[in-house]
């Protein structure tokens, strides 16, 4: 275990995750910077090649009661629901393996900005897709979530989030495919060539022969 990582969830790991019959793809990065619009596109591209793909986000699990001192940004471990999370990913991983091969594996997308952050699921992934920002442009994407600019948001962005999403959201292990969102974003999402990018990284993956893992 990491000794940054206190937390500690008891989670088995579907055997289905361990024989490669369903791969596990993680999307992480700075809330708001199109990660949900990149999952969608890959599922896209994963059903064109006969594989079936579900998605998990994280923020579905996140505690209602930390709402008013998140601001919608949930990027420390304890504002996540990690027990009903993995729960979540069990149902996903059982769903996608009916039927799943290695050569037709299921594939289960965690979204959000702690898919990283727990060594149990991070040794799992067969690949990581990371949108990284500048701090200018985390904090752009934190006034626009909270909807308004004070002195109190720009204090929590400071000492709160930006710290958070350097010490808990950053991937730690390979394969992980980085884009720069500030080259790589239009208005209407990631830009093609990024996008066409991430899905030819994807599919190289899944068209490999899964190393055997071991349960945490």
């Amino acid at each position: 275990r990491r000794r940054d990582q206190p937390l500690y969830v008891d989670w088995q790991t579907p055997q289905v995750l361990l024989d490669g019959r369903v791969r596990l793809v993680g999307i992480g990065g700075f809330p708001g910077q199109g990660q949900r619009g990149l999952a969608d596109t890959l599922v896209r591209a994963v059903n064109e090649v006969e594989c079936n793909a579900s998605i998990v986000q994280q923020e579905d699990f996140c505690m209602p009661a930390l709402d008013e001192h998140s601001r919608g940004l949930y990027l420390t471990p304890g504002s996540v629901n990690w027990k009903e999370f993995t729960k979540a990913v069990d149902t996903a991983v059982e769903i996608r393996g009916r039927g799943a091969s290695q050569a037709k594996p299921g594939v289960v997308f965690l979204v959000g900005p702690l898919v990283y952050y727990l060594q149990q699921l991070d040794s799992l992934f067969a690949m990581r897709f990371f949108l990284r920002v500048s701090r200018e442009q985390a904090e752009s994407s934190q006034t626009e979530i909270c909807g308004t600019e004070s002195e109190a948001n720009r204090r929590f962005f400071e000492h709160i989030a930006w710290p958070a999403h350097l010490a808990w959201g950053q991937p730690n292990l390979e394969p992980v495919l980085r884009i720069d969102v500030g080259t790589s974003y239009q208005v209407t999402g990631l830009t093609r060539q990024a996008t066409d990018d991430c899905c030819s990284s994807l599919l190289r993956v899944l068209d490999e022969r899964p190393n055997t893992k071991v349960a945490i």
